[in-house]
């Protein structure tokens, strides 16, 4: 068999040297050198017995072996915004930043360019969350005092309508493909569903009972996730799962203990849920709903992601920003912020730089990610 297979190798050789094919001749003594050294690359594969599969992402703190592409994070700016910032809000197109303050009813426009603020917003009272309608630069931001969401158009700038939702709306999110927006009302456990065409409320979906906040959107499979955490924070919570085709409640997926905020990578369809006291983030495979865990110190508070490097960012009680590989749910990157309390992160998949409002300093800090 050896000697057969030689012969063969030596007729291939000759006649790719009288053609001169040298493409060819390359990489066949590639093959033969990754052959020799038994280095040829296999695909990893999720058996039916691996953790992926079993729900479970252990040791999050060791890096694992696919974490190859580790951000280098650096802060770029500082830019100082309202009192308490909280949400943050991007529109990516028009490269404007927008910036819910807490403690004085406004919210703050920066220009992602110059990381300047280029103008302050009067919205309702105690402003939280923000999200941006990218295909009609409209901008919904949850007034968790006034019982309502303010409106504001992109284009000038400027609170167009005051829409009144449910008691304590705490997150908002945006399908920009439907052009409706889904508003997490905390005190009566509902979800109030805009109309983005009229700006009126069509539905109320009630998940709760009570304690709803965090919302997150998959555009594609017109999927909602909202959080409920339980009245006692220290006992587990649930997110609820909407259909978007009809507003109605698909599914409850239990939680750790007092979940918060939800964000969603469209492209892998995943969502990912912050669990404080936990003190763990949940990733939830919207295929089939099944639950990985990933531990992590100290909070977790705010959350973003960038669902082109599928990278999620966290901010923890400690002044810290993490990375968390979207894949292996391994921590490969931490930078200290220099603040006391970074909360609420958005993130530009575009320049993939990273915004993260820190609530005791009044300001909103640059981070790159690359």
């Amino acid at each position: 068999m050896t000697i057969w297979i030689i012969l063969i190798c030596f007729k291939f050789l000759v006649k790719v040297l009288v053609r001169r094919n040298w493409f060819i001749l390359a990489s066949f003594l590639l093959g033969v050198i990754l052959i020799s050294s038994n280095s040829i690359p296999t695909l990893q594969n999720f058996s039916a017995g691996s953790s992926e599969q079993n729900n479970v992402i252990s040791n999050a703190y060791a890096t694992s072996g696919n974490d190859v592409a580790k951000p280098t994070l650096s802060i770029i700016a500082s830019i100082k915004v309202g009192n308490s910032p909280a949400g943050i809000g991007i529109n990516t197109l028009t490269k404007k930043i927008y910036v819910a303050n807490q403690n004085d009813g406004t919210v703050s426009v920066i220009n992602a360019v110059t990381n300047s603020v280029i103008k302050i917003i009067t919205a309702g009272s105690r402003p939280l969350n923000i999200d941006v309608n990218t295909r009609t630069n409209m901008i919904y931001v949850t007034n968790f005092n006034s019982n309502s969401v303010s409106v504001i158009n992109g284009t000038t700038d400027t609170v167009v309508s005051t829409i009144p939702v449910g008691s304590n709306p705490v997150g908002v999110g945006v399908n920009p493909v439907t052009n409706k927006i889904y508003v997490a009302n905390f005190n009566d456990g509902t979800v109030s569903v805009i109309d983005g065409a009229t700006n009126n409320v069509v539905d109320t979906i009630t998940v709760g009972p009570t304690n709803t906040s965090g919302v997150g959107v998959n555009p594609v499979t017109n999927k909602i996730y909202v959080t409920n955490a339980n009245t006692d924070g220290h006992l587990p919570g649930t997110v609820s799962v909407i259909n978007g085709a009809n507003d109605q409640v698909l599914s409850t997926i239990g939680m750790g203990n007092n979940p918060q905020l939800a964000v969603v990578n469209p492209i892998t369809d995943m969502i990912y849920i912050t669990n404080q006291v936990s003190h763990t983030i949940s990733k939830i495979n919207g295929k089939n709903n099944a639950v990985f865990t990933t531990h992590v110190a100290a909070g977790p508070g705010g959350i973003g992601i960038n669902k082109i490097t599928n990278k999620i960012y966290y901010s923890t009680s400690s002044g810290n920003l993490q990375v968390i590989n979207g894949t292996s749910g391994s921590i490969i990157a931490t930078i200290a912020t220099g603040e006391t309390q970074p909360d609420y992160i958005g993130v530009n998949p575009n320049t993939n730089r990273v915004y993260v409002s820190d609530l005791s300093s009044n300001i909103v800090i640059v981070i790159s990610g690359s």
